[in-house]
């Protein structure tokens, strides 16, 4: 007889309940992993959500701030220069930081979508700034700039609602699980 044989023959019932002890420890320690990565995910979800809410409400805020506007009047200055970044850039920081904050759950088409929505303000903002400069006070009945930057905020948050009824339609399938 081999010491196998031997081991096997005196011993098994302790080798059965070693190979049991085993068995348990591994599938604890598996457990354990899974419930970790479950709370990670669970986590992850969580921030992602509470990123995308913020950006949100800034979002809506500077959409709704670029329709009520007095573009007009700053156009036509009304304003000084420092008055109007004085109006437009705590909103425009407030966009942007919560854009960046988000970004850290976004995955490349998701951030495409977000930093298209960012941009088109951006642009609006340029706009508003390049009619402010160009703007003819030796010709306050010429429109064109008021005009242009109507044209080019209308285009642009068209293009946003778009673009945000896409995202709404991904977060609710993404997050209907």
């Amino acid at each position: 007889m081999n010491i196998f044989e031997l081991i096997f023959e005196q011993y098994w019932d302790q080798l059965l309940i070693l190979i049991g002890l085993a068995f348990i420890a591994i599938k604890y320690i598996l457990e354990n992993k899974r419930r970790k990565n479950e709370i990670i995910e669970e986590i992850f979800r969580a921030g992602k959500i509470k990123a995308i809410n913020e950006f949100l409400e800034q979002y809506a805020d500077q959409s709704a701030f670029w329709l009520e506007i007095p573009y007009y009047d700053i156009i036509e200055g009304k304003f000084r220069g420092k008055e109007v970044d004085e109006i437009v850039r705590p909103g425009l920081n407030k966009l942007e930081k919560s854009f960046y904050r988000l970004s850290i759950y976004l995955n490349d088409s998701e951030y495409n979508d977000y930093i298209t929505l960012v941009e088109n303000i951006r642009k609006i903002n340029r706009r508003l700034s390049e009619s402010y400069r160009n703007f003819n006070f030796f010709n306050k009945k010429d429109i064109s700039q008021t005009n242009e930057f109507y044209y080019v905020q209308s285009d642009m948050l068209k293009e946003n609602e778009l673009i945000l009824r896409e995202i709404v339609r991904c977060f609710r399938t993404n997050f209907k699980k």
